[in-house]
């Protein structure tokens, strides 16, 4: 029986690869509109990037950002989470948003189909968001929740205390995107 080891395949060239032609417009309220066709897709992927997430925030209001991102998703002032989640569903759409260090993000994807109306949900989304009391507080329960499960854990400590030690006192990377127990 012999153990030695099998020759590794040698690396290729690299495949060529074009990116996909774009256009770009600037709508009348600065907002920009990118269409970036896919040939052979399916689906349709929509996505509302805002430069504004967790290092926008100042200390006291560490966190705020995700959480808002996180509400997003539960309803608008029409409709109810429930409702929501139902109008989710009868478009087969997968609605999303969340919040990182520089940015925010909601969006969707969805069959070619229901493009306008996943539309006209994410504005609904976006422009009238209902932030329910009850939402908000189930949300901010899951968020002390997950901060109390990282306190226990050896890896998360170690990735808060290098962060902490990494960045300067003076700049919000030195926080966690999602706040703290205090915030």
């Amino acid at each position: 029986m012999s153990t030695a080891s099998p020759m590794r395949p040698a690396p290729s060239a690299p495949r060529p690869y074009r990116f996909p032609d774009f256009t770009r417009h600037s709508l009348d309220n600065g907002l920009t509109v990118w269409l970036v066709p896919i040939a052979g897709s399916s689906l349709t992927s929509v996505h509302l990037l805002i430069d504004a997430g967790a290092a926008a925030e100042d200390e006291p209001h560490g966190g705020v950002a995700s959480l808002t991102a996180r509400l997003l998703i539960t309803g608008t002032r029409r409709l109810d989470a429930a409702a929501f989640a139902a109008a989710t569903e009868r478009l087969g759409i997968e609605v999303n948003s969340e919040s990182s260090w520089d940015s925010s993000r909601a969006g969707f994807q969805s069959l070619p189909q229901h493009l306008d109306a996943g539309m006209a949900l994410l504005a609904e989304m976006v422009q009238q968001p209902r932030f329910d009391p009850d939402e908000f507080s189930r949300l901010k329960a899951e968020r002390l929740a997950a901060i109390l499960q990282m306190r226990a854990d050896a890896g998360s400590l170690a990735d808060e205390s290098f962060i902490r030690h990494l960045y300067d006192a003076g700049t919000p990377y030195r926080r966690l995107a999602g706040g703290t127990q205090e915030m």
